[in-house]
């Protein structure tokens, strides 16, 4: 194992009718998320996203967040999540200080997004998860590829991840986290559950923006369980 992505792959071929999501009333299988995932990846590859690169992740509590980060981490490319709380100035300022050449949004957000976009050059491509104008449609690229694996390879010293603090005392800033980082994580929790088993299966449950929910994400994947995507709040 080596990324989010092998995981991922693993499971939808041992276990692809296992859950893997649950979102509401909507439950979804590791097939159908790593097929979706799959498919999202080779839009964002056909739309030029290489390994290294950033993109932009600004979704509240929705399997379409799950899928847009690892659907980036698949290709080798970097997810930074964004707050969907930000003003038009924040977007623009973690948009340009993490390079970022891809945003992936849904139609809540759109007036702050829209209104940052004039000054986010470096941003090629705009994904809209529901109804927008001016911007790719999520879905209608997910039904437009196939869902076969990426060939990339990932190492676990690569980027997994750039989110960015609070900025309470300054300027937010970007924090590196590699893969390699994601397995001590797991390893510092495993140890602990050997000691102290629980009596349910891990049920994953992510906020938005931070790198705690990526790191619920490969908890997941490692651990027998699923992921719980709580409704927006």
């Amino acid at each position: 194992m080596s990324s989010f992505g092998d995981l991922l792959t693993q499971h939808a071929e041992k276990n692809p009718k296992g859950i893997s999501v649950v979102y509401g009333s909507r439950i979804i299988s590791w097939k159908e998320l790593n097929d979706r995932i799959n498919r999202l990846a080779n839009a964002l590859h056909d739309l030029g996203v290489r390994k290294g690169e950033k993109g932009i992740v600004m979704l509240h509590n929705c399997p379409e967040f799950v899928e847009s980060t690892c659907a980036l981490q698949k290709l080798g490319a970097i997810p930074s999540p964004m707050n969907y709380k930000f003003a038009p100035r924040e977007i623009e300022y973690q948009t340009n200080h993490s390079d970022s050449v891809v945003f992936l949004t849904e139609n809540l957000w759109l007036k702050n997004v829209k209104e940052a976009m004039p000054k986010m050059p470096k941003v090629k491509h705009y994904i809209c998860s529901g109804k927008s104008e001016d911007m790719l449609n999520y879905e209608e690229l997910i039904e437009k590829y196939p869902p076969k694996e990426i060939e990339e390879k990932v190492d676990v010293n690569d980027v997994c991840a750039l989110p960015y603090t609070g900025g309470t005392t300054g300027m937010p800033k970007g924090v590196v986290h590699t893969y390699y980082e994601f397995i001590k994580h797991f390893e510092g929790i495993l140890g602990f559950l050997l000691k102290h088993p629980p009596d349910i299966p891990n049920i994953g449950q992510i906020t938005f923006n931070s790198v705690d929910e990526i790191k619920q994400v490969f908890n997941t994947l490692l651990e027998p369980g699923f992921l719980c995507v709580p409704p927006l709040f």
